[in-house]
């Protein structure tokens, strides 16, 4: 994601593969870390915060992209 992050190679991907490619690219990563952090949180309470920062960062996420199909949907309707 870091090598597409350059204007001319963003510009040589386009825009709708740029959007997907960092959309997949940063659910992975979440996902990852997700996993991560989720497996140790058995073995020790020290993991519970971090857990618990990786849900939020999830639900945040989850709330924008509905957020923004939902604005989508209204000035298409409009």
């Amino acid at each position: 994601m870091t090598a597409t992050s350059f204007d001319s190679s963003a510009a040589w991907l386009g825009p709708r593969q740029w959007r997907l490619l960092h959309l997949i690219g940063g659910w992975y990563i979440w996902i990852s870390l997700a996993i991560a952090v989720g497996k140790r949180v058995p073995l020790d309470s020290f993991y519970w915060p971090m857990a618990a920062l990786v849900l939020a960062v999830a639900v945040v996420r989850l709330v924008a992209m509905f957020r923004r199909n939902a604005r989508r949907a209204a000035i298409s309707v409009s």
